[in-house]
């Protein structure tokens, strides 16, 4: 699966009731980043800007894409948190429903059953998020940049990964800034990080 290369907000997982007494935790689908009027991304007390954000892509993807948006920034306008962090980790998509209650595994292992009896039944799941295909970047201008991605450093050439930033620290996250980031910086912690 190919995605597309841009700033994602993260969103926060909800626990919902589902049918048959059955609880459900629904992760959401990530939207894109949209930018405020200065062309930079927001962390906010309110609204899309209390979500995190991320770009998923393999390395060389996303230093493309910081490129050719170098004059952005991350902006945090919240005054009790103004730290930026950054985490990169390996890339596994999850299903975006689990259930947290055994009501919910009985109607999954009912589904299953009923779906090796009638087939049809198996066309009723919803279809996954699927995100569009795209590069942005100066391939030129990437040349020389390129030689800090090596796969001797310890990750396979073209393996996907997930880049996020968060006014909040979170396990595996270093410190990147306070109040604001330049996407140039931001791709110079990724040389940084795909050293260690």
């Amino acid at each position: 699966m190919k995605y597309e290369i841009a700033l994602w907000r993260v969103p926060s997982p909800v626990v919902k009731q589902g049918k048959y007494s059955s609880v459900i935790e629904d992760r959401g689908v990530l939207k894109k980043a949209i930018a405020d009027s200065a062309n930079n991304f927001l962390f906010s007390e309110a609204g899309a800007g209390v979500q995190p954000l991320a770009i998923i892509g393999t390395r060389e993807e996303i230093a493309a894409y910081l490129i050719s948006n170098k004059g952005r920034k991350v902006v945090n306008k919240i005054a009790s948190l103004p730290d930026i962090y950054m985490g990169v980790s390996p890339y596994a998509p999850g299903d975006r429903f689990s259930g947290l209650f055994p009501a919910n595994d009985f109607g999954i292992q009912l589904f299953s059953q009923l779906a090796k009896f009638f087939p049809d039944v198996a066309k009723l799941n919803v279809p996954a998020f699927v995100e569009a295909a795209g590069l942005p970047g100066d391939a030129k201008e990437l040349l020389g940049l390129l030689d800090k991605f090596n796969a001797a450093q310890g990750e396979s050439q073209g393996a996907v990964v997930y880049l996020k930033l968060s006014y909040l620290p979170e396990d595996k996250m270093t410190k990147v800034a306070s109040h604001e980031v330049s996407f140039a910086t931001l791709l110079n912690q990724l040389a940084v990080a795909h050293k260690k």
